[in-house]
């Protein structure tokens, strides 16, 4: 993905976009932007991103394949769980490309990412002792179904189309 300068991904505009180019937002659209980075210190490269989560700036790590907003692991649950209302919860089980994982599915009254709210989000929450580790944590699509974002590989930018 990094050998392209941008990847726009639309969900409004059902549009997926590779370019050579550099990014260059419209001037009729706002929009914010993250840091980002590509951490190859594992065995699968992830694409981390620094973005405000909860009201908390948090690195996390960003898998454009995964069709739900976020996982944890019972750790960072414990930080972030001081500062979410939980709805209801239920057992529940994870699809990932390397397989089920065993979580519970948390229900969020209200949940901010970037410049959104989100009412009656879902996390999917992992035991400690899963096999991605203890600090696993990482979002998805489903927290950008509204709009648009761009991988800036040129200038190491998440971009954020902002909801109108």
């Amino acid at each position: 993905m990094s050998l392209f300068k941008y990847i726009l991904i639309d969900n409004i505009g059902d549009e997926l976009e590779f370019s050579m180019e550099s990014f260059s937002p419209d001037p009729n659209e706002t929009w914010s932007q993250y840091n980002m980075l590509i951490d190859d210190s594992r065995t699968i490269p992830n694409l981390m991103v620094n973005i405000p989560i909860a009201g908390e700036n948090t690195e996390i790590a960003f898998d454009s394949g995964y069709d739900c907003c976020l996982i944890m692991t019972e750790k960072i649950w414990e930080q972030y769980s001081k500062k979410l209302k939980k709805v209801k919860e239920k057992n529940s089980n994870v699809g990932l490309l390397s397989g089920y994982v065993d979580a519970r599915e948390v229900t969020i009254d209200k949940l901010n990412i970037c410049d959104m709210t989100f009412v009656n989000e879902t996390i999917d929450v992992f035991n400690n002792d899963n096999r991605f580790g203890s600090d696993f944590f990482m979002f998805g699509m489903d927290c950008f179904k509204n709009t648009a974002i761009v991988l800036d590989f040129e200038h190491n930018l998440f971009w954020v189309r902002k909801i109108t």
